[in-house]
């Protein structure tokens, strides 16, 4: 989960504000993120008190996790020289075996 499943019309302002609002331990882990995730769902939840800095912390290292696992497989998957970096089309491709 992060920003691309529904922001809710989160600006850049919005996010710096809800970071500012988070406990040390969860700003950290968000400054120390591989995303840049949004931080307002979190503040949201730290100001109702429903949400522990723990909770924040776990949260964005699963983010964390979620992420690096999906980029790993993305470069697992990938074939060639390039590695899925660069695709050439098939006409400029001298290697490629499609006319």
């Amino acid at each position: 989960m992060g920003n691309s499943l529904g922001g809710g019309g989160a600006t850049f302002d919005s996010s710096m504000r809800a970071f500012d609002q988070l406990p040390a331990a969860a700003r950290e882990a968000y400054r120390n993120a591989v995303e840049n995730w949004t931080a307002n769902a979190h503040a949201k939840a730290w100001k109702r008190g429903t949400v522990s800095p723990g909770q924040i912390v776990a949260d964005v290292k699963r983010w964390n996790a979620n992420e690096l696992a999906s980029r790993t497989a993305a470069r697992a998957a990938a074939r060639g020289p390039y590695k899925g970096l660069l695709r050439l089309p098939a006409a400029t491709n001298p290697r490629s075996r499609r006319a």
